[in-house]
């Protein structure tokens, strides 16, 4: 059986969604197993949401981390990623 080298995902964007004077890294990158943009960020505990297009996926990376604030302002425990 042959050994196959899979090649790292390549990163299409990465950058800093700032709110409240705190700051979020954000990557968002290209998924052949999965065909489509994959979005990551530490705050979600890390792969959090999918899309056709890095914009829609960084619309979604906006409303994930902003979910997450409200949740850790609430007091609430934040949901452990599986």
């Amino acid at each position: 059986m042959m050994n196959e080298v899979l090649n790292p995902p390549a990163i299409i964007e990465e950058d800093i969604y700032k709110k409240i004077g705190r700051e979020f890294p954000y990557r968002i990158y290209w998924s052949n197993e999965d065909e489509c943009f994959i979005g990551y960020t530490q705050i979600a505990g890390g792969n959090c949401c999918h899309g056709d297009t890095p914009a829609e996926v960084r619309q979604q990376l906006e409303v994930i981390i902003e979910l997450c604030l409200e949740i850790e302002t609430s007091g609430a425990a934040m949901p452990r990623s599986h």
